[in-house]
Order: structure tokens, then C-alpha cells, then sequence
């Protein structure tokens, strides 16, 4: 059974789930240009992004919303979303744009 929507992080749940939804859905029709290499690589980072930030909500539900894993898992899961929404995305990002 869930819990109700009295932590924070829920409404940040939210919050990723509409901004995932407008960024994948909205900025597919917005990449429209001649070099098809480029929509691609905007598709791959878009995907990698995206799936970073369902798994977000993924980790949440299973820890604060069901209680199934422990606090420690937890924050190691939250550091590993941390680094890969992070640093590893900008490094992808940086790379997939040198390209171009």
C-alpha cells in the first residue's frame, strides 16, 4: 500500500514525470533538421535522460512509497541516479555534440 503524498520527493516525482513528458514527446517534433545524425544523436540523449529520471520514480516508489528496500539502498540508488543525471549525461551530451 502506498503512502499518501505528504513527502516532498513525490511531488518532485510529479514534477520529472510532466517535464520526461514534454521534453520526449514535444521535443521530438521541435528537432527538425536536414542532418539526420543529429536528430538521432538528440534522440539518444533524450532516451538516456529520460531513463535516468524514470528510474527516479522507480527507486522512490520502492523505497519511500512501499518501504520494500532500506534507507542504505536507497541513498547508494539516489547517488548512482545522481551521477548518471549528472555529470555522465553532460559528458554524453558534450560527446554526442562534438560530433556535429
Amino acid at each position: 500500500i502506498l503512502q499518501p503524498l505528504t513527502s516532498p520527493s513525490a511531488y518532485g516525482a510529479i514534477t520529472s514525470t510532466a517535464i520526461g513528458l514534454f521534453v520526449g514527446y514535444h521535443g521530438q517534433r521541435l528537432v527538425k533538421t536536414n542532418v539526420p545524425a543529429m536528430r538521432n544523436a538528440y534522440m539518444y540523449c533524450n532516451a538516456f535522460i529520460l531513463t535516468v529520471w524514470a528510474c527516479y520514480g522507480i527507486v522512490w516508489g520502492l523505497c519511500e512509497g512501499g518501504n520494500v528496500l532500506s534507507p542504505d539502498v536507497e541513498t547508494i540508488l539516489y547517488g548512482l541516479l545522481d551521477l548518471a543525471g549528472g555529470p555522465v549525461f553532460c559528458c554524453f551530451f558534450v560527446l554526442a555534440g562534438t560530433r556535429y
